[in-house]
């Protein structure tokens, strides 16, 4: 009888321990997405995990990413400054979970271009221009 107390004991803590080692996985769910274009150059990086606390790491060479901040646990982070305009940037999101860390994908994007970023709409003034300067000096040429 006392066998199957332990057994049973036993099986309760792998019941309650087994489902957290086994839970944790690669971070998923980026934002920015991976290759997303036109991204704001000052994005809040985002993504979904389980575990217990994340590394969060970046650089503008896949072969290169450095840490910006470790073990956070919520899930997202803004980096303090703004990106540089029409650069491609790749990151990554460690996983901590107990004494393991799992290394998640790495992710891409593109950020927004410095018009972009200042709202400028490059139509919107190309057509004022011709309208206010060329326009303008078509008729007065086509006058002589």
């Amino acid at each position: 009888m006392r066998l199957f107390f332990v057994k049973f004991f036993v099986f309760l803590l792998l019941l309650l321990f087994l489902p957290a080692a086994v839970a944790a996985q690669k971070a998923y769910d980026p934002n920015p997405a991976d290759q997303q274009t036109g991204v704001s150059l000052r994005p809040v990086f985002q993504w979904k995990y389980d575990g217990c606390s994340c590394n969060v790491y970046a650089g503008l060479e896949k072969e290169d990413l450095r840490l910006l901040i470790s073990n956070i646990t919520p899930s997202e982070y803004q980096p303090p400054s703004d990106l540089p305009p029409e650069t491609v940037f790749f990151w990554r999101v460690d996983v901590n979970s107990g004494d393991q860390v799992i290394e998640g994908d790495i992710w891409a994007f593109r950020t927004e271009s410095i018009l972009d970023a200042n709202g400028c709409n490059i139509e919107y003034y190309f057509s004022l221009s011709f309208m206010l300067i060329i326009l303008p000096l078509l008729l007065l040429t086509k006058k002589k």
